[in-house]
């Protein structure tokens, strides 16, 4: 029988049950590991739903544009969601800046447009086990910031609307320096093709042989003028536009031209394909014309005749400016800072007229005009869905400028920096019967400021044109000219006297007025612009949807 000190010996030397043993004195430890757990999943959990309604909160907020409107919105969704304990800790309205040399955390940016909203939220969350460690909620945060990218598509410049007249061919023709023998067919089918810039984005791509990049690299890169022409062609839908193109292509001289000069595609410009939902259409003609003076570089001087009814010898010379102020004609946007301008510009338009006397068969006519820039601001994109307050609001400043009957100077008139003076003009010179000088000028002073234009989403839809005038601007141009008019009649023998000389010019003038404001209207309108208007056009609105950056 064994005794009690060998029984003891023998348990001292086993091992069985030490697991067991172990155990039992870890177990208190696992019970508080375990409480601990649960109450960082219950913290963890909360912030996810938190940051969950941060989001939500937000891309609410930036739906609404007043401050007080954004929190009632937050405010609302924290209430419906049946969360407890959640405050707005702050509220803040901005923009948001998508540009990425601009570092994350500085894209938001107070004030502006009051496009973005970033929200703050704070959420107790009572604790489980923490109580036993005197912890008996914890504080979890979350933020989140939305904007709402509303973007347009506009143009200062008008439209080739109506074509009854040789003036489109003549000035294509002096732009690209030969005769394109365009008919007035030939023009009105450049001026109704439409063209969507992104399926030219994407023409002139395989144009050039340009695989990589995006299109807002392809328009900054320099590309053959004929090829960019070409592009036109293989975007449009038919094939007497292609073939137009083609034509006046093919008569192109081998200059580079560079596209961002002449269109923006703001956002759309990150793409490296065509989507098929841009839908910003411009008409051929006018991408043409563009291009064209875009080849010229800085300063275009050209020359060319016309034929006018009623009017021979119609000798036009036009000066236009691209300084580095220039912005492209066509920008889609939704920054409230950017602005359009049309180019400074010189006509000068010289017209020979017969005015039935025997004495004086013709007058001699120089009509000077001097357009200034015009200018076009995006000032609203509304879309709270009110038909009869959405849409695209321009502030507008139309191109004013001076009309005149007078010689420039040359040398002055071809020098945009320098001021131009009219001195009196020749009309009548018959030798040993008379010689009659003229000299007449017209300043459009134009508003003070620019002038608000609304354009509703069905005027977008129908692609609709608006005309902004100076509130000077009451008659035709020509027929306040030529009434103010300063003749001056010399009698060099015969029997002709003062009065009978400058009432034949006179009334010759008179007669022939419509025909000039015509012609005037005809070539500032083939150029894109207009003295004492300026003609705009929203080729597209989107609405955004708010959406999570930050």
């Amino acid at each position: 029988m064994k005794t009690l000190s060998t029984r003891l010996r023998t348990l001292r030397c086993r091992n069985e049950g030490a697991v067991t043993v172990m155990l039992a004195g870890s177990l208190l430890m696992l019970m508080g590991v375990a409480t601990v757990a649960v109450d960082l999943g219950a913290i963890y959990l909360a912030e996810r739903r938190l940051q969950g309604l941060a989001d939500a909160a937000a891309m609410a907020a930036a739906q609404e544009n007043a401050i007080e409107m954004r929190r009632s919105a937050v405010q609302d969704l924290i209430d419906r969601s049946h969360e407890a304990d959640i405050e707005i800790a702050k509220l803040e309205s901005g923009t948001y800046r998508q540009d990425k040399i601009v570092p994350l955390n500085e894209r938001f940016q107070l004030g502006g447009e009051d496009s973005a909203a970033r929200v703050h939220l704070v959420q107790t969350v009572p604790l489980f086990f923490g109580r036993a460690l005197g912890f008996e909620t914890a504080t979890v945060r979350a933020r989140a910031t939305a904007a709402r990218i509303d973007m347009a598509a506009y143009s200062l410049g008008s439209n080739l609307a109506t074509v009854s007249d040789g003036i489109p061919n003549a000035l294509l023709s002096a732009l690209i320096g030969t005769e394109l023998n365009l008919s007035v067919l030939d023009s009105q089918n450049l001026a109704s093709a439409n063209i969507d810039l992104l399926g030219y984005a994407e023409a002139l791509k395989l144009q050039v042989d340009a695989t990589e990049g995006t299109y807002a690299e392809l328009f900054d890169t320099p590309v053959p003028l004929s090829d960019a022409l070409r592009a036109i062609g293989s975007s449009a839908s038919d094939s007497t536009t292609l073939a137009l193109i083609d034509r006046i292509a093919d008569e192109a001289p081998f200059v580079e031209v560079r596209l961002a000069d002449l269109l923006d595609l703001g956002p759309y410009g990150a793409l490296d394909y065509d989507p098929g939902t841009a839908g910003v259409e411009v008409d051929a003609f006018s991408l043409v014309r563009m291009l064209l003076e875009l080849s010229h570089g800085d300063t275009l001087d050209i020359e060319l005749d016309l034929a006018a009814t009623g009017l021979s010898n119609v000798h036009v010379r036009l000066v236009r400016g691209y300084g580095l102020a220039q912005s492209p004609w066509l920008t889609i946007t939704g920054a409230r800072d950017y602005v359009l301008r049309t180019a400074q510009a010189r006509l000068l338009v010289s017209a020979r007229v017969g005015t039935g006397s025997p004495w004086l068969p013709s007058v001699e006519l120089p009509l000077y005009t001097e357009l200034a820039q015009a200018e076009a601001t995006l000032d609203d994109i509304q879309c709270s869905g009110d038909p009869d307050s959405d849409g695209v609001r321009l502030g507008v400043t139309p191109a004013v400028g001076t009309i005149g009957i007078g010689r420039p100077d040359a040398q002055d008139m071809g020098d945009l920096s320098s001021p131009v003076t009219l001195s009196r003009a020749t009309l009548v010179n018959v030798p040993l019967i008379a010689r009659v000088t003229a000299l007449s000028e017209v300043s459009l002073g134009g508003a003070t400021g620019p002038q608000e234009v609304l354009f509703t989403f069905a005027d977008i839809r129908d692609k609709v044109t608006k005309t902004v005038s100076t509130r000077d601007l009451t008659q035709s141009l020509a027929t306040s000219l030529i009434a103010q008019t300063d003749l001056e009649a010399q009698t060099l023998g015969l029997s002709l006297s003062l009065s009978s000389v400058t009432n034949i010019v006179g009334n010759t003038l008179a007669t022939i007025a419509p025909t000039l404001d015509a012609t005037v209207f005809s070539l500032t309108q083939a150029l894109g612009v207009r003295l004492g208007a300026a003609d705009v056009q929203v080729n597209k609105v989107r609405c955004g949807v708010p959406t999570i950056l930050a």
